[in-house]
């Protein structure tokens, strides 16, 4: 059978590219053929991921001359190297279909994972599964995002939402939140089903993706925004390393002070500067499951964008040790015995669960 799966594929971050990959592996070993069903995001720049409701760009001479400032100039052409490999990656790994609202070959599509229902920033009919010309339609670990059960309540397409989740043949939800809104929303608690990172594994990819690329001990650096950015950060980033004795790595952004840079790093690069590490310091969620997935001595930053996300992971595995809640924490943080084993059975048992949950996707079809 054709499977589609909905999901942001063209958003250049290396959680959503694994996600991605993760979903099409699972789909390949079940032995149906899955297809990324395309799309298009009125408000939504592909190639620079900026909303273009509220970013308009500055044409004046001083935005250009500071645009033309050494540190900026690196910045851009870190991001044009960062882009050339994910392009390559999505050529070899992925394959794209047609548009979602187009897609009237498929057995059955999935909608998911990540934030495919989160409407803060923007509402797209589509990522409800409004519009697709396909009866068999499901969900595989949807999340929210941001968006809390108060904010939906004054949503204005809030009954739209509703009436397109009744339509879903299985509705699971990847955290509590999107849980808690679902069941705002139509009176269903879903299962919980962990991300397709999570429940792929990707053993046979540490076989093949396993060669170290730093032979020094180190310490992985992958994070986005808030105080992230600030010299504060940077300043206790580098005390943490140096009282482990590690070297610091930038991983998908420019951070001149880090010892090493991977900032244009291709999405396999990531994977194997993960799978060795020695410590991470995150707040992706991504960044989280992976140090889950690999066994990896970290610590995850919440922050107000991915506290409902990124928390529920570490609470769903005993791991709420390695919160961090303010940057001031970060210079005193040691690399953490993580009882992994405890851990490793956790994921195991949600693993076999959300297996469950995504072949009764199938089922429906069959039936």
């Amino acid at each position: 059978m054709e499977i589609g799966i909905l999901t942001w594929h063209k958003v250049n971050n290396y959680g959503t590219f694994w996600l991605c990959y993760a979903m099409q592996q699972y789909i390949k070993s079940l032995g149906h053929e899955p297809v990324l069903l395309d799309y298009k995001r009125e408000m939504y720049i592909e190639s620079g991921n900026e909303d273009t409701s509220v970013k308009k760009v500055n044409d004046s001479i001083i935005y250009r001359l500071r645009n033309m400032t050494p540190n900026r100039i690196k910045n851009r052409r870190t991001y044009a190297e960062k882009l050339k490999n994910f392009i390559e990656f999505r050529e070899k790994y992925f394959n794209i279909g047609k548009l979602c609202t187009e897609a009237d070959d498929c057995d059955a599509v999935i909608i998911g994972s990540d934030q495919i229902f989160d409407c803060k920033y923007e509402f797209n009919p589509y990522q409800y599964g409004i519009g697709i010309p396909c009866s068999n339609i499901s969900a595989y670990a949807p999340s929210f995002g941001e968006v809390t059960p108060e904010l939906m309540a004054n949503e204005v397409h809030r009954e739209e939402i509703a009436a397109a989740l009744k339509r879903f043949n299985v509705l699971t939800a990847r955290d509590e939140n999107t849980r808690e809104i679902i069941a705002q929303l139509i009176g269903f608690k879903p299962e919980i089903a962990i991300d397709p990172v999570l429940m792929y594994g990707f053993e046979e990819e540490r076989k093949v993706w396993n060669d170290r690329l730093v032979s020094k001990p180190y310490m992985v650096i992958y994070t986005w925004g808030g105080t992230t950015v600030t010299t504060e950060f940077a300043k206790r980033a580098k005390a943490a390393a140096k009282l482990n004795g590690l070297k610091t790595i930038s991983v998908g952004e420019r951070r001149p002070w880090c010892d090493i840079d991977y900032a244009s790093a291709s999405p396999v690069e990531f994977f194997k500067l993960f799978l060795h590490a020695d410590m991470v310091l995150t707040n992706m969620f991504h960044g989280t499951c992976f140090s889950i997935l690999f066994n990896r001595p970290f610590f995850s930053i919440s922050m107000p964008h991915n506290k409902n996300k990124l928390e529920d992971v570490l609470f769903r595995f005993g791991l709420e040790s390695q919160l961090v809640t303010d940057i001031s924490q970060i210079s005193s943080l040691s690399v953490p015995r993580i009882d992994f084993d405890s851990v490793n059975k956790r994921v195991s048992e949600a693993r076999m669960h959300s297996r469950k949950l995504f072949n009764q996707m199938f089922s429906t079809i069959r039936g």
